[in-house]
């Protein structure tokens, strides 16, 4: 799906005008373009689907504290544990 929508994206703007001709079109990429469409796909469904399987796997391997009482709360501390010690590798 994201691939589809990156491939669009990339052909209306190789035409400038933002619209596309006729179906047959929607084939015509260059092989590089179409490293491009897929390699931003990738790069997106990594983006979403990364953090989602780390609060799956925190939750997963909770003791029984319960520390994460549930997804959002999981997902609140992880941005907030995660993001700090981003920055302060980075900075």
């Amino acid at each position: 799906m994201s691939y589809d929508q990156f491939k669009m994206l990339i052909l209306r703007r190789r035409k400038g005008d933002g619209k596309l001709r006729s179906p047959i079109e929607q084939d015509r990429l260059s092989p590089v373009e179409k490293i491009a469409a897929g390699a931003c796909a990738g790069a997106t469904s990594v983006m979403v689907t990364y953090p989602l399987d780390l609060i799956r796997a925190r939750l997963a391997v909770q003791r029984s504290n319960s520390e994460y009482n549930g997804i959002v709360k999981a997902f609140r501390m992880s941005i907030q544990q995660d993001v700090r010690a981003a920055g302060r590798a980075v900075f």
